[in-house]
């Protein structure tokens, strides 16, 4: 894993990069009917991490987001996962995913192969691409079972858990990947990108709605499915973390922030400021930590 720092606004980040074609050591083909190259479960503790196989591998890797997001990169094209969502990456197809920095996010990932994976995913109907699990919580109950019994060096444990790899298929295949879960992944990520393109202004759940072409009904229920959160909610935790921020390492008085994220009423944001951190933005600014980080 290599590190590097970046700044955002001044503000230092830690990115990881992953190089797959240097770095990893289970990626080969196993004669047998199935069998786990690996599997495991990765938290990201807020850092941004970047995994690039550009030739992909030589077995499978499924990639399910179990918390916060992940930006992924399939067939050229990017999309936001949230929980719930997964990538199916064949054989020799090119890897990028990130886990961004700012956001505790966490996924479970998968790499196996064998004789008869194609026709077993042919039969399930599992094609490689982005979808979303019809029984999340089932899902990850198979693959932490399938992790645990993965990591016991014992032929029966190994048993045990290509069992519950079969199981995790079926249940990733309840939705027989149909479209529709695609086609709302593309319709929130472009409520997403008209998010964190105009937090800033004076926006409201009409105008994301009228960015991604549907009613207000329609945009907030696909938006509350895909995220956990409402767009409402959503946009406010943005310009929480903004202002936050900005109180921490800036000098700008508490009217230029409420402006600068996007309340044109100082007042209100203080009111806003304190139910979600349980002090007035002045106080949450005379903080030790805040005022240690601002010296």
């Amino acid at each position: 894993m290599t590190a590097f720092l970046w700044y955002n606004a001044g503000k230092k980040v830690t990115a990881m990069i992953y190089n797959g074609k240097l770095q990893d050591t289970t990626n080969y083909f196993v004669n047998e009917w199935i069998a786990i190259n690996s599997c495991n479960t990765n938290r990201n503790n807020g850092q941004s991490v970047t995994v690039i196989r550009k030739d992909g591998r030589v077995d499978y890797h499924i990639l399910y987001v179990a918390g916060g997001s992940c930006v992924c990169l399939y067939d050229g094209r990017e999309s936001v996962l949230w929980r719930g969502d997964f990538v199916l990456y064949p054989p020799e197809t090119e890897q990028r995913y990130t886990l961004p920095g700012g956001i505790d996010s966490q996924t479970l990932w998968l790499h196996f192969t064998g004789t008869c994976v194609a026709e077993i995913l042919e039969e399930l109907k599992l094609y490689g691409g982005i979808s979303h699990a019809a029984a999340p919580d089932e899902t990850e109950h198979f693959f932490k079972l399938m992790i645990n019994m993965n990591s016991i060096n014992s032929a029966q444990s190994r048993m045990f858990a290509k069992g519950y790899l079969l199981n995790l298929l079926a249940s990733l295949a309840k939705n027989d990947f149909d479209k529709k879960p695609a086609m709302c992944l593309g319709t929130v990520q472009k409520m997403l990108e008209y998010i964190h393109s105009n937090w800033q202004k004076s926006i409201c759940v009409a105008d994301v709605a009228h960015a991604a072409c549907l009613c207000e009904s329609r945009a907030a229920h696909l938006f509350r499915q895909s995220t956990g959160e409402s767009i409402g909610r959503y946009l406010e935790k943005l310009r929480f973390s903004e202002a936050k921020r900005l109180l921490m390492n800036t000098d700008m008085n508490i009217s230029e922030i409420s402006a600068m994220v996007g309340y044109n009423d100082p007042f209100y944001f203080s009111r806003k400021f304190k139910l979600l951190a349980g002090c007035s933005p002045k106080e949450y600014r005379s903080m030790p930590d805040v005022r240690k980080n601002r010296q």
